[in-house]
């Protein structure tokens, strides 16, 4: 009977392991409110080998270049070091923040990319409806016209996923809030040459 008992007590502390492992990669994959770090989400939930396998790839600032639309206060922006450059320098934890009411990046890319997702890291800009209460992705390809990709209200959430293909020369973020100044940490995309 003890031998039995044994048995059932080791596997059932190996199944419950097992969800809580399971239950954890689920909640770093599909989104959680905590923030991870890009590499070890990549790992965890294979996006590197995935997106490796059919020619994309993270996009960084050897692809790309960033500019704000939005005038970028030298005393509360560039100063404090929250500027442009921050959304595209693979940190989550740098924020780049105009120092007003509205953003407006855009990222120029070197060469047209079929774009298959775009990850926005909103921290709690995302979360706090006195923050981003509304925001839009776009996209254009050489002079064309600004085409929307997605837009939304309060995202409800420290970051913002958005799958689908389009193709790009230019990707465009901008957001606003009628009550605060607000920022983002991250704008990543992932693509390939067209």
């Amino acid at each position: 009977m003890d031998k039995w008992h044994g048995i059932a007590i080791t596997a059932g502390i190996a199944v419950s392991i097992s969800v809580i492992l399971s239950v954890g990669i689920v909640r770093l994959c599909i989104g959680s409110n905590i923030s991870f770090p890009l590499s070890i989400r990549s790992i965890a939930c294979g996006n590197n080998l995935n997106a490796e396998r059919v020619g994309f790839k993270r996009l960084g600032k050897e692809n790309l270049f960033i500019t704000s639309g939005t005038y970028e206060s030298k005393e509360y922006s560039i100063d404090k070091g929250t500027d442009a450059a921050k959304l595209i320098d693979g940190d989550e934890r740098t924020l780049a923040a105009p120092g007003n009411r509205r953003l407006d990046y855009i990222l120029t890319l070197t060469e047209p990319y079929q774009i298959s997702k775009t990850i926005i890291i909103w921290g709690d800009y995302g979360t706090i409806s006195k923050y981003v209460t509304h925001w839009k992705l776009e996209a254009k390809r050489d002079d064309n016209e600004w085409t929307t990709i997605e837009e939304g209200n309060l995202p409800k959430s420290r970051e913002t996923i958005v799958k689908g293909n389009y193709n790009a020369s230019a990707v465009r973020l901008t957001a606003e809030s009628p009550e605060d100044w607000i920022g983002a940490y991250e704008l990543e995309l992932v693509g390939r040459p067209l």
